[in-house]
């Protein structure tokens, strides 16, 4: 096998000014994804953190206590699950009992969520679709002014 003299890399991208189109080089960041998909997303996850809220405001829990009872660090935290993203396995087990739900269910009441596909495999019952009309209504009010 030769080996070729290593090229810096503007000396690469000299000459390769098409690399990027050619070989299909993802940019940086995330990528993109459908808009319709993105919203469906969006507004699973905030479904979800309704549902979380509404778990813990029904055992009349404030946001800083439950985040102590759960071992997190900060209210901001438990914030998030309610709001953008979704808590990891061992937050779902310390929640739960304090929410007056058992681990199993608030981990179904996640992969409901975040993985409808996957949910509805295991389970046989149908993961959580935000309505079209809300699909619609999201994409509509995201819709850049032109």
């Amino acid at each position: 096998m030769t080996q070729h003299p290593a090229l810096s890399i503007q000396d690469a991208v000299a000459a390769n000014p098409d690399a990027d189109k050619t070989l299909n080089v993802a940019g940086r960041g995330r990528p993109e994804r459908e808009p319709r998909d993105a919203a469906r997303r969006i507004l699973s996850r905030q479904h979800f953190g309704a549902q979380l809220r509404s778990l813990r405001e029904g055992v009349d829990l404030s946001l800083s206590r439950a985040a102590a009872l759960a071992g997190l660090n900060s209210s901001r935290k438990l914030s998030q699950y309610e709001t953008t993203c979704y808590p990891p396995g061992e937050v779902v087990e310390r929640l739960a009992p304090h929410y007056g739900v058992e681990p199993r269910e608030l981990a179904e009441m996640v992969l409901r969520h975040s993985d409808p596909t996957l949910f509805h495999a295991i389970t046989g019952k149908p993961g959580y679709e935000p309505p079209l009309s809300d699909i619609e209504n999201f994409m509509a009010f995201k819709k850049p002014n032109n």
